[in-house]
């Protein structure tokens, strides 16, 4: 009786030393910057701004997809500021309630359109492929998340649009964070990598890409 016991306890034992193992490395990765990192920065990098300043004029607009996120609205103003022939066109539901405004910012109201009915990339892209004024064949400048970057460019080529890249809201930077901890900024970059890759083989699946 005292060894089945002894078994018993063995087993419990061995059980709760794996699974506190497991924990750990979960935390670990979860937490420690540097696992994030990779795939994350990947994303971010793969598609780059490289238009020149002498090129930007030749952008028939600009597409601020979610708009509701502060760093590409705050982008979007600064792109109106500083080229105010280029349309604004900025996507996402409710977006039309939001700032910034044409005006506000010395852009002729003319100029700015709102897909506020879409609620997914592939949404934003077909939905604003229709708006009057709209001609996808002209150069437009797509202005995202760089880490939502990758499925944002191949969803509005798929769709017929003449887009470059304009990345904003970087996550990442050009060294690695070795030293880092943070349970729940790991958890966010965890949350966007795993959202965007599969996103992307979701959309490849429905052949959106």
């Amino acid at each position: 009786m005292l060894v089945l016991n002894l078994k018993f306890r063995g087993r419990w034992l061995n059980l709760g030393l794996s699974f506190f193992t497991v924990l750990v490395l979960a935390l670990m990765t979860v937490g420690y910057a540097p696992m994030s990192y990779a795939p994350l920065r990947y994303l971010e990098t793969r598609f780059p701004f490289t238009t020149s300043a002498a090129d930007m004029h030749r952008f028939a607009g600009m597409l601020v997809l979610g708009s509701v996120d502060e760093e590409r609205r705050v982008a979007a103003i600064d792109l109106m500021q500083q080229y105010p022939e280029m349309k604004a066109l900025f996507t996402g539901r409710g977006v039309e309630l939001l700032p910034p405004s044409g005006p506000k910012v010395g852009q002729s109201a003319v100029h700015v359109l709102y897909a506020s009915t879409s609620s997914n990339t592939y949404e934003d892209a077909m939905d604003s492929a229709v708006l009057p004024g709209v001609d996808v064949a002209q150069p437009w400048l797509l202005v995202t998340s760089a880490w939502h970057m990758p499925r944002a460019l191949a969803t509005f080529h798929k769709a017929g649009w003449n887009v470059a890249p304009y990345p904003v809201d970087y996550r990442t930077g050009p060294s690695i964070p070795w030293s880092q901890y943070s349970l729940a900024k790991g958890a966010v970059s965890w949350r966007i990598v795993l959202h965007e890759f599969v996103g992307f083989v979701g959309y490849w699946a429905a052949k959106r890409i």
